[in-house]
């Protein structure tokens, strides 16, 4: 399926997101275990348990593991079925690169309306948002465009050269030979500036 969509990769129509759906490989194993299951609060506790569900009741969205509800902001992050969520604003984000700098995804839909030869059309489309982060507890940072990588990666040589001296024609070119080319170039950053290849 990730294929499909490479023909959205680094697209330029959104002046301010250029980092955009299908730019990264969202379907990578990239935590060390995939076998337990666990909340973690604000203050940093783990609770363990083997079923996680988020339960959506209009505002007071909750997070129930094993049965046991807890209110959706007294949980910082969840892990479930090897797969790390991360809590932003409301809603639970999906991590798609783990080390010094975590990556994650934000999928979402929008709908609207849109006119055409005086006829109004629902349209929908859907989109996503990547959100770096230094280290496990650092702030979201919103990786919009080729700056904000640059910056993220600026003191490892290899991941800078893989970014490219300007423009995006380098990051189009990688990733339209190979999908899993932004991960590796945090993942070079993560292996201590060194190559590194994904475990699929």
């Amino acid at each position: 399926m990730r294929y499909l969509i490479l023909f959205f990769v680094l697209a330029v129509s959104c002046s301010t997101n250029k980092i955009n759906y299908g730019s990264f490989d969202y379907y990578n194993k990239v935590e060390d275990d995939n076998t337990t299951t666990y909340i973690i609060k604000n203050d940093g506790t783990k609770v363990y348990g083997n079923n996680i569900s988020i339960v959506n009741f209009d505002i007071n969205h909750q997070v129930s593991l094993d049965g046991i509800k807890y209110p959706l902001f007294e949980v910082k992050a969840y892990k479930n079925k090897g797969t790390y969520y991360i809590r932003l604003d409301n809603r639970y984000i999906k991590r798609i690169v783990h080390g010094k700098i975590n990556v994650y995804v934000h999928f979402d839909e929008e709908y609207g309306h849109a006119g055409y030869y005086g006829l109004t059309v629902k349209t929908h489309y859907s989109y996503s948002k990547h959100y770096a982060q230094r280290g496990e507890n650092g702030p979201l940072i919103l990786l919009a465009n080729r700056e904000v990588l640059v910056d993220l990666v600026k003191d490892c040589p290899l991941s800078i050269s893989m970014i490219g001296s300007e423009g995006y024609d380098q990051l189009r070119k990688g990733n339209k030979d190979d999908p899993d080319y932004l991960n590796h170039i945090f993942n070079v950053y993560n292996n201590g500036c060194k190559e590194d290849v994904p475990v699929k």
